[in-house]
């Protein structure tokens, strides 16, 4: 080995040594998300840690499942809110979700609640950016000042604006 390899590995030991509970990301532990996966709305209370997880476990079931597989415990996360068994280990009871979407027995109950809210928020969201778009392009709005060779250019936008009136009143 030479010098500077050495220095290396002795540098990567002692970080690890004294930093136990930093978690660090190198380049060959990133992996490209697919915009499908990218898309996916975890529910708000699984950590960073839960989340690679749960995409592990999603990987088993075919992408169009896996959002409803998500509300399903999103749906069960909220009931254990509002005061139904609680659920202790969310991530096994995603494992188990994925199980049975497997063996074709998944039917979503406490999921279709949130599905069908998120797709309203959607919508919402989509006719309220579409409501403020312009209906009719910019440059059609805009009228040029018709003006003659002698005026001025802020003459006419005055009088388009029928601002000479006010100028011409004592103050």
């Amino acid at each position: 080995m030479e010098t500077g390899d050495q220095l290396q590995i002795m540098e990567t030991v002692c970080s690890s040594r004294f930093n136990i509970n930093k978690t660090t990301t190198t380049a060959e532990d990133k992996t490209s998300a697919t915009p499908r996966e990218a898309e996916l709305i975890f529910p708000a209370g699984l950590t960073p840690n839960q989340r690679a997880l749960a995409r592990q476990y999603l990987e088993s079931v075919t992408p169009a499942s896996r959002q409803t597989v998500l509300d399903e415990l999103e749906g069960r996360l909220r009931a254990a809110r509002r005061g139904a068994k609680p659920l202790y280990d969310p991530i096994r009871y995603l494992h188990r979700l994925c199980a049975e979407v497997a063996r074709g027995r998944f039917v979503s109950n406490l999921g279709a609640p949130i599905e069908a809210a998120r797709h309203r928020r959607d919508t919402e969201r989509r006719e309220a950016r579409t409501a403020l778009e312009p209906t009719v392009p910019l440059k059609a709005v805009v009228v040029k000042a018709e003006r003659s060779p002698r005026e001025s250019p802020v003459a006419a936008i005055r009088r388009q604006f029928n601002l000479e009136s006010r100028l011409k009143e004592p103050i």
